[in-house]
């Protein structure tokens, strides 16, 4: 069997094996691993954020939402297929960006985690250059997996390519990204990350914005930080098809002297809308965007009633029982609250549906 054979049988098999674990969920049944707490919590965004005209069509996002996931956790994004995969990627690229860079420009390549997001690192490879990425200190877990799949990209394109990882929670990451810049290494940094908003809000930096039908708080540290570092900024989103994948490059944005940050991030997020427009699946931010809504848009949620314009969530799908270590967590979608329960009251209170009973 040929490799595309072979990639689309095994990407039909975490297709169906996504479809069986969503058939498999019952309301009442406890969600005990990562997985299946994820599909919740993917169904909770798409339900508060796109507000989908029924519940079948809500359902219909959701699932490929979840296979999406799958794909990019068990086969695009893992050594046996990353560097093979290189040869089926179609780069959209109208600023002539990957030109500029052999011409000795480094770039902030910023963007999203949409479709089979490596992209940006296979091109950036293919292009023999040097990378520096930010993570947050919440995946450092992910170190040694991230360096594995740089490695099989590079040797399958006979690459010399190097990445050079920093964490956010580095105490010397700037003068690290400070030290990357001057020797002409290409940033790249994910700006919905799923580290979520800091625990303080800062007014000076952060900036409110309509994301679809809610509301998100984001930062313009990026942007701050490109404004020091003297680089322009490259947004960027990738889509997969059967077993090609696409991944667009926006021209350069420019420096706004003015520092005119929210304007530039409101730009930039806008891009990101658009792509979700046109491919609403293929988003890992479902997963955790919802630690993006604002304060005040997190605090409307609870207030929500069957005579608002947006109702609440059927009280069918409402609840979920999810268990943690020795612990048993009832999870209320709407208000994205959770109550530690014993087991015996989190099947009662799904089984009443009584929002009073968990809310005291």
């Amino acid at each position: 069997m040929g490799f595309e054979s072979n990639y689309l049988a095994e990407r039909r098999g975490w297709e169906l094996q996504a479809d069986r674990l969503v058939d498999a969920l019952r309301p009442l049944t406890p969600r005990r691993n990562s997985l299946e707490t994820s599909f919740e919590l993917m169904d909770a965004s798409i339900f508060h954020i796109l507000h989908p005209a029924d519940s079948e069509t809500r359902n219909r996002m959701v699932r490929s939402a979840f296979r999406s996931l799958l794909l990019n956790r068990n086969l695009d994004h893992v050594p046996a297929y990353a560097g093979t995969l290189c040869d089926y990627l179609d780069v959209v690229d109208p600023g002539g960006v990957l030109e500029l860079t052999s011409q000795g420009r480094n770039f902030l390549f910023a963007g999203f985690h949409t479709g089979p997001y490596w992209a940006i690192f296979q091109a950036l490879i293919k292009s023999r250059l040097e990378i520096t990425t930010l993570f947050p200190g919440s995946l450092e877990s992910k170190r040694q997996e991230i360096s594995d799949v740089f490695a099989a990209a590079t040797s399958y394109l006979g690459s010399k390519s190097t990445i050079d990882l920093i964490s956010l929670d580095d105490p010397n990451f700037l003068v690290r990204i400070r030290s990357s810049a001057s020797a002409g290494r290409q940033l790249v940094v994910f700006l919905d990350g799923n580290s979520g908003m800091p625990a303080q809000r800062n007014d000076k930096r952060d900036v409110d914005l309509d994301f679809f039908h809610s509301k998100i708080t984001v930062k313009t540290t990026i942007l701050r930080l490109a404004d020091i570092l003297g680089l322009q900024l490259v947004t960027f989103n990738a889509v997969r098809g059967d077993i090609r994948r696409t991944l667009w490059l926006d021209p350069p944005l420019q420096n706004d002297k003015n520092k005119q940050y929210d304007a530039v991030i409101r730009t930039v997020f806008g891009r990101l809308l658009s792509r979700l427009e046109q491919e609403p699946d293929q988003w890992e931010g479902w997963l955790y965007f919802h630690t993006y809504f604002s304060q005040a848009y997190r605090t409307s949620l609870g207030f929500a009633s069957e005579s608002s314009p947006w109702p609440p969530l059927e009280k069918s799908s409402r609840y979920f029982i999810q268990e943690q270590d020795d612990e048993t967590i009832l999870f209320d979608k709407q208000t994205y609250r959770n109550y530690r329960v014993s087991k015996r009251e989190g099947v009662l209170a799904c089984k009443t549906l009584d929002r009073d009973l968990v809310n005291g």
